[in-house]
């Protein structure tokens, strides 16, 4: 069995010039192919959640409109009824009766 040695200890300036040239453009090249790599990877991870939310948020709306129609349906007691059942949101804002008397002085 053979051994290969490569021995890199040359004193000529050039070819340790050219060495150094050589092992700066190879580190070059890493980085910029590692960012490269990164940057796909992290695209098809961006691609990949954004299919996941809009599927998630589809999948959200039909139970919505599901839960809709079977709301619809339980109300009128018909199971084949197919009403559009709207529902409207508001806020109530309460007082107690000693606000109304604080307010009743104050406007006198």
């Amino acid at each position: 069995m053979r051994r290969i040695q490569m021995q890199m200890n040359s004193s000529n300036p050039l070819v340790q010039f050219f060495t150094v040239v050589g092992g700066i453009l190879l580190f070059t090249a890493a980085l910029f192919v590692g960012a490269f790599v990164f940057i796909a990877l992290l695209g098809i991870v961006v691609i990949a959640g954004s299919v996941l939310s809009v599927r998630l948020w589809w999948l959200r709306r039909q139970l919505r409109r599901r839960a809709a129609r079977q709301h619809g349906r339980q109300a009128n007691g018909d199971s084949r009824s197919r009403t559009s059942v709207r529902v409207i949101e508001g806020e109530v804002i309460r007082r107690d009766k000693s606000d109304r008397d604080h307010r009743d002085h104050r406007d006198q």
